[in-house]
Order: structure tokens, then C-alpha cells, then sequence
């Protein structure tokens, strides 16, 4: 995985309201680093300043801010069991290639 960025998507949950995909959708880079949607923290543009400020790397699809969950987790300690929640769940997908779209 060294060098490619792989994208994963979860399905909506039933019974709760339809998200759109790309809030649904997280990345794991080069380095095994989860990006997840910057809109999980706070407003996107807002996190874009702050993710700049820092000199933070961050991927950017279909016009959409993704950030490292190592940084979403200093920015927004309250999130904490939501971080943990994600991180285990990818452990489990990062495996399972014909569920992600892979780029280099």
C-alpha cells in the first residue's frame, strides 16, 4: 500500500437519514494515514484554515477537504470514542481491496 491512497465507502445505515458519499467516504495514504471528511469536525472552510495554519497534508476529491484522523483527534478531543470507532473499523477493510477504489 506504500504510495497509493485507498478510498473506502460505508453504506448508508437504515433508518437514519442518507448521507451524501463523500461524507461517507474515507481515505488511508501513504504511511497508513486515515483521512477522514474535514465536515466531521467543524464547517469544511473553517477547517481548511486550521488544517493551513498547522501545515497540515490534506486530500482533497470532488471538492471535498479530507484530513488526517491523527489531527482530527488533537482538534476535536470530545470525538474521541467516534476516532476509535473509525480506526477499528478500517483495520478491518484495509484488507479487502475490491471494496475501495485504489489511486496512485
Amino acid at each position: 500500500m506504500e504510495g497509493k491512497t485507498m478510498w473506502f465507502t460505508v453504506d448508508n445505515a437504515p433508518g437514519v437519514k442518507r448521507l451524501a458519499k463523500w461524507k461517507r467516504s474515507i481515505a488511508v495514504g501513504p504511511g497508513r494515514e486515515i483521512f477522514v471528511p474535514a465536515v466531521i469536525g467543524a464547517d469544511e472552510r473553517l477547517v481548511m484554515l486550521m488544517v493551513g495554519w498547522d501545515g497540515t497534508p490534506v486530500l482533497v476529491d470532488g471538492g471535498h477537504l479530507y484530513v488526517p484522523i491523527s489531527w482530527m483527534e488533537r482538534e476535536f478531543p470530545k470525538a474521541t470514542q467516534l476516532w476509535d470507532k473509525i480506526r477499528e473499523n478500517v483495520r478491518g477493510w484495509e484488507g479487502v481491496n475490491a471494496a475501495s477504489t485504489t489511486t496512485s
